[in-house]
């Protein structure tokens, strides 16, 4: 997926979940950045923030999610 930043640019990060899992990882050059969980309310908690993303990148990466979530 792409995020856009908050000065323009894109970032290319890869998604991954396995069937029936309501966990995606988020991952950038193969390296993991942050695992999120999708709620029952249609949001979006934080796992794991390997990469100690501030609240701004998570906020536009849960955007991205929206798109993946297949509930």
């Amino acid at each position: 997926m792409q995020v856009l930043l908050h000065d323009g640019s894109f970032v290319d990060y890869e998604v991954k979940t396995d069937r029936d899992s309501d966990i995606y990882e988020v991952l950038k050059d193969g390296k993991l950045i942050a695992s999120f969980k999708a709620t029952k309310d249609g949001g979006w908690k934080i796992e794991n923030n390997e990469a100690q993303i501030d609240e701004d990148l998570q906020h536009r990466i849960t955007l991205q999610l929206n798109g993946y979530r297949i509930s």
